[in-house]
């Protein structure tokens, strides 16, 4: 009986102990992801008219796909108006950001004018529409710092 009881906790143990290895894991990769800096951020659309600082959403990567597919994309917007993989955004050498739309039914927007496959450069404060969801595209302090300390 005692080596039964014995065989139970050791069971229980390493599984226990497993679980803990995974969860510093995880959490140790989610520092990593946490760490990295944001390049820029898409500020969503608080509901009042004007306000666009109700949530936003980090860019961290230089090239970045938009879209409803977690799978697939670095920023999920869930809407359904929004294609799995909707637009790519990617920051240029010279710390300059491109749009474009990767063949969404619904459309991407700049400033309300629609855009198409062809890059189309954005800037601090204009205004995105991937479907329906609407944003306010900012550039994040320390990449506006790095436009101005880098030559052109």
């Amino acid at each position: 009986m005692n080596t039964m009881f014995e065989k139970l906790l050791f069971k229980i143990n390493n599984f226990l102990n497993n679980k803990m290895q995974e969860a510093i894991f995880l959490s140790r990769e989610e520092k990593i992801r946490r760490k990295k800096p944001a390049r820029a951020f898409f500020m969503l659309d608080s509901g009042e008219e004007g306000k666009w600082n109700s949530y936003s959403i980090p860019i961290t990567d230089r090239n970045t796909l938009i879209g409803r597919d977690p799978a697939h994309v670095q920023v999920v917007l869930t809407d359904i108006s929004v294609a799995r993989i909707h637009a790519q955004l990617v920051e240029t050498v010279s710390h300059e950001f491109l749009l474009n739309d990767e063949g969404s039914e619904s459309g991407t927007f700049v400033n309300g004018d629609m855009i198409s496959r062809n890059s189309v450069p954005i800037s601090n404060g204009d205004i995105l529409e991937f479907g329906r969801v609407k944003v306010v595209f900012s550039i994040s302090q320390t990449q506006l710092e790095m436009d101005i300390s880098s030559p052109p």
